[in-house]
């Protein structure tokens, strides 16, 4: 599958869910999220403070100065919030680490997975993934060349230099990529937009001109409904994480690795 063909089945959000979820059977005590952006501080925060997590320091290196966003449990299940800048991050400072897509921010790469091996104490782990870049095309990723760019080749020997690593996959569950047919004739991309695009409109003009909607039961509900299931398909949860070894690169959408320091 091409990394064309994946877009319109991909949710960026649901994607960075899941991997927290994963993380929550390794994380415990103070917690590093080492991220690009602040687009799921809060909720990967809520999502890692429902595990073994008693608090989660959020580091986005788009900012200019070190500023983390502390987030722990407070009074009746509610997560407070505390900020503190131009913070230093000191050896065994973190007891777990995740860090999502972020080396491909990064210029020196294997110095911050060096500093990552630093900062996290000896029994703890450092949850690291990035894209399968060779497959997925989401905006944010398309000023990057894929031939020359962090691929799972050059991921894996940096990881090695400072970790024990076992590495997972995030795919699609079987089917889940299957598009809905007309008839016998299964809809392309083209067509499926168009049909999303007249939803609304079609339903419309129905109530003006059919307000029982008769015809509308008769030939159009079916493939309306289908539709409707189909776009909640894709923002279901209709992906998983498994072992790479199970899976070949090719419906490999991001690398997953669960590192322990050498």
């Amino acid at each position: 599958m091409s990394n064309i063909d994946l877009w319109p089945f991909s949710n960026p959000f649901l994607d960075s869910k899941l991997r927290y979820q994963f993380s929550n059977k390794y994380v415990k005590g103070k917690v590093l999220d080492y991220n690009f952006s602040s687009h799921m501080a809060y909720f990967g925060s809520k999502i890692l403070l429902d595990s073994d997590a008693t608090e989660v320091w959020h580091h986005n290196i788009s900012e200019k100065n070190t500023i983390c966003m502390i987030r722990k449990h407070g009074e009746n299940d509610s997560i407070d919030y505390n900020l503190i800048e131009n913070q230093k991050f000191t050896e065994n400072s973190f007891d777990c680490l995740v860090s999502f897509d972020t080396l491909l921010f990064v210029k020196n790469r294997v110095d911050v997975l060096k500093t990552f091996s630093s900062i996290i104490k000896n029994d703890g782990f450092a949850i690291i993934s990035i894209p399968n870049l060779r497959l997925l095309d989401y905006p944010i990723y398309k000023k990057f060349n894929h031939e020359k760019n962090y691929l799972k080749e050059e991921f894996l020997a940096d990881l090695q230099k400072y970790f024990e690593i076992e590495l997972y996959s995030l795919i699609f569950k079987t089917d889940s990529n299957k598009k809905p047919e007309l008839g016998s004739k299964m809809v392309n991309e083209p067509q499926l937009l168009l049909l999303k695009s007249l939803r609304k409109p079609i339903k419309f003009f129905a109530s003006k001109v059919d307000k029982n909607f008769n015809f509308f039961e008769l030939h159009m509900k079916d493939k309306y409904t289908e539709l409707i299931d189909y776009d909640k398909k894709k923002t279901s949860k209709e992906i998983e994480i498994v072992p790479s070894k199970q899976v070949t690169d090719s419906n490999s959408l991001y690398y997953i690795a669960v590192a322990k320091k050498i």
